[in-house]
């Protein structure tokens, strides 16, 4: 596989080369014109997971071929975080595409333990197949740590890209910036499409619950995704169960999101994605960044002009305008 990174300055922004606007000039702006064909990220970890490439054990049902993995050891290194993973509590779920393409989901749970003998779980989803290259595939992780000492974790959402080295895994784990800060690094995508959420949103409750609380979205219409992918959500079809803290403006919140949508070919689309609303979002900082990252996977109809979409993993950055949720995707190259 090519090197994703690139460190040089963007040639166009999103307004120059794509005619769309960017987040109004306001307290809450994020830098997302500069970011052109390039994600801000700052590296995270390098992992190896012995044996989770080994999917021995699977399985010809119903919905494809599903094989399952498990970790025997391994390391993570990082600047700001170092140690092992678990053996047995880490595992890795595949399914194979039935359609004849070869294109795979994948899913899976890493338990880290640092050197400091604390423990974190990163949570994963992604696409493998063709535009990612042969025993190689792309993954959007977040993260669950001790909230006294690790807490910087569970504010963020990254990527991974995932390499298949003999039975081992070896991700380079990246976290998705809302900015492009001087310190960081450039992943290649391309842009998706941007999502006004103008007049969209539709009922929002609260449920407090005894592990943690639950933020529920639904019944969203008025989006509009114009670019690569042309479409609007349908209304009713779209359910955010997001996770939070035991508070009404606790944070961070992990995401959870699926969306059903219309493309204007007819096609129906679905997007499924995962993130972090960090904590800094209600920071008194009035320069602070007020953005939030997730990463995203597609379904779409296997014959028609959307079929691409079925093995891009897109990375994502939110904000809000007068109450309303605005998106941008890039597709990871």
């Amino acid at each position: 596989m090519s090197m994703r990174l690139n460190e040089t300055t963007p040639s166009a922004s999103w307004s120059e080369s794509r005619a769309w606007q960017g987040p109004k000039t306001s307290e809450d702006a994020v830098s997302v014109d500069s970011f052109g064909e390039q994600f801000p990220a700052r590296p995270l970890f390098s992992i190896t997971a012995q044996s989770l490439g080994d999917h021995s054990v699977g399985l010809d049902g119903p919905q494809g071929r599903r094989s399952i993995s498990r970790c025997d050891g391994g390391r993570f290194t990082g600047e700001r975080l170092s140690g092992r993973l678990v053996e047995d509590v880490s595992n890795e779920w595949q399914m194979r595409a039935t359609c004849g393409a070869d294109i795979f989901s994948v899913e899976g749970l890493l338990t880290l333990a640092s050197d400091e003998g604390e423990t974190v779980l990163i949570k994963y989803a992604g696409r493998g197949g063709a535009r990612y290259g042969v025993d190689r595939y792309c993954v959007g992780m977040i993260f669950e740590a001790p909230a006294a000492t690790l807490g910087w974790l569970n504010d963020i959402c990254a990527c991974a890209y995932v390499r298949v080295v003999g039975g081992d895994l070896q991700f380079e784990v990246y976290e998705l910036l809302g900015r492009a800060e001087p310190e960081a690094r450039a992943l290649r995508v391309d842009p998706l499409y941007a999502m006004s959420g103008q007049d969209s949103v539709g009922e929002r409750r609260t449920i407090e619950g005894a592990v943690a609380n639950r933020y529920v979205s639904m019944a969203e219409t008025g989006c509009l995704a114009e670019g690569q992918l042309k479409a609007t959500w349908l209304k009713g079809m779209s359910w955010g169960p997001h996770r939070m803290g035991f508070t009404p403006t606790s944070f961070p919140w992990q995401i959870d999101m699926r969306v059903a949508m219309r493309a204007t070919s007819g096609d129906i689309v679905v997007q499924q994605y995962i993130g972090a609303l960090p904590s800094c979002i209600i920071s008194p900082e009035p320069d602070a960044d007020r953005s939030w990252r997730t990463v995203a996977v597609f379904e779409a109809p296997v014959s028609g002009e959307n079929a691409w979409l079925n093995v891009v993993v897109a990375l994502g950055i939110g904000w809000t305008e007068n109450n309303e949720a605005h998106y941008r995707y890039y597709a990871l190259i």
